[in-house]
């Protein structure tokens, strides 16, 4: 609402935006006149420098509160794409991780197997040479007795005669083999 009054040249101004209202006084004429205005006149305006001050802090505090919520959602944006790529390096290791194991285990499957199959096959190997061994000392014991049974006379060759009986006999547990000959089942085989 606006009180125009061209003899006292006082403007009274209600604005709207502010709810309070203004009074400017332009002649000279009308302090002298009302002498009451003047004061008034004077705390109006100190309640409009009042106000318009704290409609500039108001308007900053909103330009600051607006560059909080611009930087929360850049930080928030930020964040989301930090954490997308941090699950996806985080299940890109898991797989890694996953697939190491695997192929490890098949790695130390494989090779206890193959380090098994080796030492069945040089088992093997130590009981062949065992076998010959034994029949090489059996056969050689066998040829020390039968020298010393000529030796001793007609004692020593009657428990050899007997078959099946006697020290160097074998009793039915498999071939005596004598010196020089071989199983033929038997191949010689390098340890190394």
């Amino acid at each position: 609402m606006k009180i125009l009054s061209t003899t006292d040249h006082i403007k009274f101004l209600y604005p709207v935006p502010q709810l309070l209202f203004m009074l400017t006084l332009y002649s000279k004429r009308s302090k002298l006149l009302f002498p009451w205005f003047h004061g008034w006149t004077l705390t109006v305006h100190a309640i409009d420098s009042r106000v318009k001050s704290m409609d500039f802090r108001l308007g900053s505090l909103d330009s600051k509160v607006e560059q909080l919520l611009n930087v929360q959602t850049f930080l928030k944006h930020d964040f989301g794409i930090y954490k997308h790529g941090f699950y996806d390096r985080m299940e890109m290791v898991a797989a890694n991780i996953n697939s190491s194991q695997k192929s490890l285990e098949t790695n130390l499957v494989r090779q206890l197997t193959e380090q098994q199959y080796q030492f069945a096959n040089d088992l093997d190997f130590v009981k062949m040479q065992l076998v010959e061994l034994v029949n090489h000392l059996k056969e050689t014991g066998d040829d020390k007795k039968g020298e010393g049974g000529q030796s001793r006379g007609s004692e020593g060759g009657q428990r050899s005669s007997i078959q099946g009986e006697g020290p160097s006999s074998t009793m039915g547990k498999g071939p005596n083999y004598k010196r020089g000959e071989r199983s033929s089942g038997y191949k010689r085989r390098r340890w190394f």
